[in-house]
């Protein structure tokens, strides 16, 4: 079947093998960033696990803290004294470069003049809401932590799925498009080939008939 647009030549034929090998280099390349992606995914993903574990616990062990404390001192007080606290953290996003790939970074940091204005005195507070306090942290730091490794899985996982978007194109599409148009072209030029060697021996058994008969 004749290739439309395509040009029997041997300068056309050296350059698809030229575009061939560059595109089964590129589809290699993919396939090894298509590997090392789902690794990575993969590691993200069992750190996840641990990391929604350690927001359970710290959760569990924040509650059993309110609970005493609340008991010794009454809900209304310890809530009223910690409520305002929830202002003392933001979160500073930024990211960094993995596997040429952006990806966030989240980080806790305490608001600027949060402990000039802090909700309730260390000396005159049951040594409880201190506890209560640094369980607060260890619950937000890991919810960060957790929310840092969805935000980077979710990331990984679309570079992941464009990935494999161009290994199925180059597989599929390109890398067989220029293997038949080489196969047409090596065809054709072994036609053209015979075609001439046919010719080339007419004209010799012309010219050697004429040579005899004189003619």
């Amino acid at each position: 079947m004749a290739e439309l647009g395509v040009r029997v030549t041997r300068m056309e034929l050296f350059k698809l093998k030229k575009r061939l090998e560059v595109a089964d280099r590129a589809r290699q390349l993919l396939e090894e960033k298509r590997k090392i992606l789902a690794m990575e995914l993969m590691k993200y993903v069992d750190k996840i696990r641990e990391l929604r574990e350690n927001v359970n616990r710290s959760l569990a062990d924040l509650y059993d803290a309110l609970v005493d404390a609340e008991m010794l001192m009454g809900k209304s007080v310890v809530r009223g004294l910690l409520i305002p606290s929830a202002d003392r953290f933001e979160i500073e996003e930024s990211s960094r470069s993995t596997i040429g790939i952006s990806i966030p970074v989240l980080k806790l940091k305490m608001t600027k003049g949060f402990m000039a204005t802090n909700p309730y005195s260390f000396i005159t507070t049951s040594t409880k809401l201190d506890e209560i306090a640094g369980k607060v942290d260890d619950v937000l730091i890991s919810v960060v932590e957790l929310a840092e490794a969805q935000a980077t899985v979710k990331r990984l996982a679309e570079e992941l799925d464009k990935v494999k978007r161009r290994v199925n194109a180059l597989e599929r599409i390109v890398i067989p498009k220029i293997q038949r148009r080489i196969k047409y072209i090596e065809m054709r030029l072994e036609e053209m080939e015979r075609e001439d060697m046919f010719r080339l021996k007419r004209i010799k058994t012309c010219l050697e008939r004429r040579r005899r008969t004189g003619v």
